[in-house]
């Protein structure tokens, strides 16, 4: 898709003249700012502005709580359109777009950033960059900034943990070895009794058998990927392979087609699984499961003695970049992810953020399962926002439920995948 050019301003200009800022349709670009020490230093919405923000309907509760907040303090009404996920926004942002019908304020995965940046979708957090980088964490800013730009308003946090019932396991497991030493005594496959459960299919959830072991997607780093570094078949990811594939047999007895996500939580709140691998947008659902007492632990560790490094998804808010009012939508974005909006959002629908002294904070004191999520998120593998990401996922998601069902060696079946991968990203540069 054609790039869309931006026009930029800068902040010791705009100063000189707040209104001058705010007269510029299309989101002028002011380094710096933050959440300023006095208010004559913020900008000031639009004249009229009015805004709608897209997210998914679980969340809507929550933002109208913040909506509310918003409209009180700088009187531009919001709209809470509900989407179906996150997931969904960026395909629905490049079409309605540029057609002047999208939402001001979207709620995307940081893995998307750099697609939607290429495509000139959203427009960079330049006006609160600093406040930005100084109340999250930097592995947070890092996942929304693409070729060095701050473009996102970090929100919440997307990655595994494992549950387990409190009935049925007293003390949770340090290891896989822990694990498949339970599974011995627990596992009945004809009552449909699992030790633990998880989506075998799923690569996402699968990535940190891989990475444990040395495994990686790209090499470089995070700010700075090589997309023609992939690690996805080289020795270690291999080793990961193949104890992800011994699990068939030692601990959970399926073909990857039907562990399926649905199964896994249907009966990990039966009591029939006494373990369960989920993220923290289950909190919610397992807390309001009568008679089901759960905890959340870390990942168990791998036979190599290092800790999993699962695949981690931040949830950002960004500005459209067609936005009519985009001085009121980067003030909403940043004020949805201010520390008293944060502690609503978790309160009101149960949002994991990573944002700093969340962890430590009085709201979060007596939740081990949140506190547990924030941990493991230190041990996390932030997914990739560049666009190259998107030849990974199809022969990625091929790969793993293949080496699961086949029994097949893992270096060849990761060696074809990665094959594809690269001539992916070859045929994606041309």
């Amino acid at each position: 898709m054609k790039k869309k050019l931006l026009a930029t301003l800068s902040i010791t200009t705009a100063l000189c003249s707040v209104a001058a800022f705010a007269g510029d349709a299309r989101g002028a670009s002011a380094a710096t700012g933050g959440r300023q020490a006095t208010a004559a230093a913020e900008p000031r919405p639009e004249a009229g502005a009015h805004l709608v923000m897209w997210d998914d309907p679980q969340y809507q509760p929550g933002f109208e709580a913040v909506i509310k907040d918003f409209q009180a303090k700088y009187h531009v009404p919001v709209k809470f359109v509900p989407l179906l996920s996150a997931g969904q926004q960026s395909a629905k942002l490049a079409v309605a777009g540029p057609a002047g019908k999208a939402a001001d304020v979207v709620t995307t995965p940081s893995s998307e950033l750099g697609t939607n940046v290429s495509a000139g979708l959203v427009l960079p957090n330049d006006v609160f960059t600093s406040s930005t980088k100084d109340e999250w964490p930097a592995a947070a800013t890092q996942e929304v900034t693409y070729n060095g730009l701050l473009y996102g308003y970090p929100l919440s946090v997307g990655l595994d943990a494992l549950y387990y019932n409190k009935k049925l396991v007293k003390t949770p497991p340090k290891t896989w070895n822990d694990v498949i030493a339970f599974a011995k005594t627990f596992n009945d496959i004809k009552a449909k009794k699992f030790a633990l459960v998880f989506e075998p299919a799923n690569a996402w959830a699968d990535y940190g058998f891989l990475s444990g072991y040395g495994g990686y997607v790209f090499g470089g780093s995070v700010t700075s990927p090589n997309i023609n570094d992939v690690g996805l078949n080289n020795s270690a990811a291999v080793q990961g392979a193949k104890f992800f594939q011994s699990l068939k047999s030692s601990v959970l007895p399926l073909k990857s087609g039907d562990a399926t996500y649905q199964l896994a939580t249907s009966l990990f709140e039966k009591g029939q699984a006494a373990m369960n691998i989920d993220g923290p947008w289950s909190l919610p659902y397992f807390k309001a499961v009568k008679g089901l007492d759960y905890g959340v632990a870390p990942l168990p560790m791998l036979p190599n003695g290092q800790p999993m490094r699962p695949f981690e998804t931040e949830l950002a808010m960004f500005v459209n970049a067609y936005s009519k009012y985009p001085i009121a939508a980067r003030l909403f974005a940043h004020f949805a992810t201010s520390t008293p909006e944060l502690t609503k959002l978790y309160q009101t629908i149960g949002m994991v953020t990573p944002a700093k002294g969340f962890e430590n904070s009085a709201a979060v004191q007596g939740d081990a399962a949140t506190r547990t999520f924030l941990q493991e998120y230190r041990n996390s593998v932030a997914v990739p926002n560049v666009p190259a990401m998107t030849q990974v996922w199809g022969p990625f998601f091929t790969v793993m439920p293949a080496i699961w069902d086949s029994g097949k060696d893992p270096q060849a079946l990761l060696n074809n995948a990665v094959t594809q991968i690269k001539s992916g990203i070859a045929k994606a540069k041309k």
